[in-house]
């Protein structure tokens, strides 16, 4: 087939088309369809949305279109994918890394793993340039230089020599699209670019990503499970479930007027509006105090002299905090990544050593209690940390997980042991019959619900939940937000939500406290925070925060959908 050059091309034509594209994986348990019967077109200058939960097929899909999947075990059954008159799926590997790089870019979703730890960033910008371009080091130097200024990055030539672990997040991402960039390609492909990146670093890579779309006139694949940001940046949706494209249309289409029931489901499962069960004011009294937390301070001293900075470098985590939580409330605490709420809820723990401060459960407290009497005071006192994987044992299965927990307080009998750790998982929605699995067996969702389960064996008081959804889809969202608020209302459980996404934090928590380096710079009523915040940084975290604007219909209308 006769190549169209790209100079060539008019808006009427599309730079991209799928066409009943199959994709399927072989494993142990036999065949598995990641892609089925796919189809799409791509137009200069728009973005195509692609949403859906993990395992949808939304990064197969992307993947090969750049001969991004290793064959085996991915097998590309059928299907055509026709970019400049060349049917990327069957190019010689040869011809398809003269594409990739060059005329279409691609944006992974976690920059640190994508990038060399190994080399500056400097020499991994250039490489492209030097590699499809054939020009020099010194000219490419240039040309990276000027790529990382139009990111956005402050000091780019001092930036070229820096390595990936010096920079933040959000500026390791700015590098992944500078070099995505650099050759000026004609289609963009963003696999979950903001997934890890806190609201207003993720508010400037949407900005930044648009506009430089505006300014070369290229197509964006912007793939997500975020249906706020596929709301604020796409042209186009396509909805994909187990494979297949359920729904396509518009962006307004999709979220005003949508036809499937998944495409409902999923929105319906956006956190919008308050908690639905809000906690008693006439109950915040200095009686009612459960946890008091006075001038705390978290200090981390570092070493960087490896790099020959500073070799006395004290980094102010939580710096002066004091704030109380009343029996029977959430607090909501929130902030970006560095803003010290992670580090704030493992010195409650007593996890992390404090430098000074006072924190005093129960009107106990418990800085400088030995092991013994730290141990007795963890019985009220549990934590959910954010990735469920990480904090379960692989090597024991659940039964021995929550048994472990169980038998802290009093000796059972296995009888007993095994009616006790039923009735835990029934709690938590899960299946009892499963209870001699591994952790690997389960989704995430069920292993954020393990997890519960293993907080709630002690029958603590209070409960530190550490981002415990931020690393789930939106329906499993929903079902474990929903089970935190069954659960505190059932157990009379006192919680500290800690999370950066705002929405989720607004339908927790009763009060919410804003944290930003280090200090608290604003706590109050929810809806007072939400609708009349007082410090700058909240205005910005709010004002920074993807809107889906739902017809009544479907923000009333949430139906249950089954973990897989």
């Amino acid at each position: 087939m006769r190549s169209i050059p790209a100079r060539q091309r008019t808006d009427s034509l599309s730079l991209l088309t799928v066409n009943n594209l199959s994709i399927s994986f072989q494993s142990r348990a036999g065949r598995i369809i990641a892609v089925d019967g796919a189809s799409f077109e791509l137009e200069p200058g728009k973005t195509l949305g692609i949403v859906g939960e993990s395992g949808s097929g939304k990064s197969v899909l992307c993947y090969s279109l750049l001969g991004l999947l290793r064959s085996p075990p991915a097998i590309i059954e059928k299907g055509t994918a026709l970019f400049d008159g060349m049917d990327l799926l069957t190019l010689p590997e040869h011809r398809l890394r003269m594409i990739r790089g060059n005329r279409i870019g691609m944006v992974f979703q976690d920059p640190m793993t994508s990038l060399n730890p190994y080399l500056s960033i400097g020499k991994q910008v250039i490489e492209p340039l030097c590699l499809h371009r054939q020009i020099s080091r010194k000219t490419a130097w240039g040309i990276a230089i000027q790529a990382l200024e139009e990111v956005g990055l402050d000091g780019p030539a001092r930036l070229m020599n820096n390595y990936p672990h010096q920079l933040s997040g959000g500026m390791r991402q700015r590098v992944m699209i500078a070099m995505a960039m650099i050759n000026k390609p004609e289609i963009l492909i963003a696999d979950e670019p903001t997934t890890a990146l806190d609201v207003t670093i993720q508010a400037q890579i949407l900005e930044l990503i648009k506009e430089l779309q505006r300014e070369k006139n290229i197509a964006v694949i912007f793939v997500s499970h975020d249906l706020g940001v596929i709301a604020r940046i796409a042209d186009h949706v396509l909805v994909m479930q187990h494979g297949r494209i359920v729904e396509r249309g518009s962006a307004n289409d999709i979220f005003q007027h949508p036809r499937h029931a998944y495409t409902r489901n999923l929105l319906a499962s956006i956190p919008t509006g308050t908690k639905p069960h809000k906690y008693d004011p006439a109950g915040r009294n200095q009686h009612n105090v459960l946890l008091s937390v006075q001038h705390l301070k978290t200090w981390y001293d570092g070493d960087n002299s490896f790099f020959g900075g500073n070799t006395d470098l004290t980094v102010k985590a939580v710096d002066n905090v004091s704030f109380e939580v009343y029996r029977g409330e959430t607090l909501g605490l929130v902030g970006e990544s560095g803003s010290g709420k992670s580090t704030l809820g493992r010195s409650i723990m007593q996890l992390l050593d404090i430098k000074e401060g006072t924190i005093t459960l129960n009107n106990q407290e418990l800085a400088g209690l030995g092991p013994r009497q730290l141990k007795q005071a963890r019985y009220n006192l549990q934590m959910i940390f954010q990735d469920p994987y990480a904090s379960l044992n692989p090597r024991i299965t659940i039964f021995d997980t929550l048994a472990e927990a169980l038998q802290i307080r009093n000796s059972m009998s296995d009888r007993d042991l095994l009616a006790a750790v039923s009735s835990l998982l029934n709690d938590v929605g899960l299946e009892p019959a499963h209870v001699y699995k591994y952790p690997h067996e389960f989704s995430g969702g069920q292993r954020q619900r393990i997890a519960i389960a293993r907080a709630l064996a002690v029958k603590p008081q209070l409960i530190i939940a550490d981002e415990p959804v931020s690393a789930l889809d939106v329906t499993i969202q929903s079902q474990i937000l929903e089970l935190l608020l069954d659960l505190v209302r059932r157990h009379g459980l006192t919680m500290i939500f800690i999370s950066h996404d705002l929405s989720v934090v607004r339908y927790m928590a009763d009060r919410t406290a804003v944290m930003y380096r280090g200090r608290i710079v604003e706590l109050d009523h929810t809806e007072t925070v939400f609708n009349h915040p007082k410090h700058p940084y909240t205005q910005t975290l709010l004002s920074a925060i993807p809107v889906v604007k739902l017809t009544r219909k479907i923000e009333n209308k949430a139906t249950e959908i089954t973990e897989k």
